[in-house]
């Protein structure tokens, strides 16, 4: 069901955000999402997230294969959401001690077997790579 609306929520994205469409995503790898990419990343994490709002936070963008960043993330996102599908994708919301040791507000890990929420000796070496490389 959230992923049916999702899909709802980019088609009204596509057609009525003030001229704005799907082109409004990815378009750097700054790792301060835009409002079009911070709706609709609250959007797909709504259940995920709790009281988190994604808003002008600094989020990166982890892959195991495909690479990192924001602009890869959203070119499969667009890919996905087109064919009426979704791209596999967990948040992780760091703690403020982690915020304040990497400087990222939340990771997005996609197409990943693994959570990088637990165990933590792996979280600490994905949040490592992630800051050294967005």
């Amino acid at each position: 069901m959230k992923r049916i609306s999702l899909l709802s929520f980019l088609l009204s994205l596509a057609i009525t955000v003030s001229g704005q469409s799907l082109d409004s995503l990815g378009l750097d790898n700054s790792p301060i999402l835009n409002i079009y990419e911070s709706e609709c990343l609250n959007k797909e994490f709504e259940n995920e997230r709790g009281e988190f709002d994604l808003t002008g936070k600094r989020v990166a963008f982890y892959n195991p294969v495909y690479g990192r960043g924001k602009m890869a993330y959203f070119k499969s996102f667009k890919e996905y959401a087109l064919k009426g599908s979704y791209v596999v994708a967990e948040l992780v919301i760091l703690t403020p001690e982690e915020n304040g040791r990497y400087g990222l507000d939340a990771v997005i890990s996609y197409w990943n077997k693994r959570s990088i929420a637990n165990p933590p000796q792996y979280r600490e070496k994905i949040l490592s790579w992630v800051s050294k490389n967005e």
